[in-house]
């Protein structure tokens, strides 16, 4: 009988320890950036990538006439997700026109432009894409540019902006 109680003890003692020792997730606090504040953080090209996962949870790509890369989803073009449903590309391009869209691999979601054209340093409205709904940019000289998009919280458009990095 002792060695019943003795097992008995020791179990519940155990669950005991075992439950104080469970760690909860933390929570990490919703921030929303000032329209300032977002433009400043979407045309800087030193943004750290973040550990949080993104609203959208397949990898985002910035496709379109690129020499390089011609329509085709190339990881040197491929988004980073910074924190505050902000994603980035850094790029190395060349002076010229191009069109182009923001989608996953399989197309789906994709995004445009507003009025499919945005300029350099100019935070632009985003909206959801389709075929033949391109986006317009003259990049004015050759450097490295980052490529920002801003969603919400559900992968709804919000912004989009190209920079040049400084």
């Amino acid at each position: 009988m002792n060695i019943f109680k003795l097992s008995l003890a020791a179990t519940l003692l155990i669950s005991v320890v075992g439950c104080q020792s469970t760690v909860e997730e933390e929570l990490q606090p919703v921030v929303n950036l000032s329209a300032e504040d977002g433009s400043k953080f979407m045309s800087s090209c030193m943004n750290v990538d973040s550990l949080d996962k993104g609203p959208v949870n397949k990898p985002l790509f910035v496709v379109g006439t690129f020499k390089d890369s011609n329509w085709k989803h190339v990881p040197k073009r491929r988004y980073s997700y910074k924190g505050h449903n902000i994603y980035q590309a850094v790029v190395d391009e060349k002076a010229g026109k191009y069109t182009m869209q923001y989608a996953t691999e399989l197309w789906f979601p994709q995004f445009t432009a507003k009025g499919k054209k945005m300029n350099v340093d100019e935070l632009t409205i985003l909206t959801f894409g389709g075929y033949g709904a391109d986006t317009a940019v003259n990049l004015p000289e050759d450097g490295k540019y980052v490529w920002s998009l801003e969603l919400g919280g559900k992968g709804e458009p919000r912004h989009v902006m190209v920079s040049k990095c400084k």
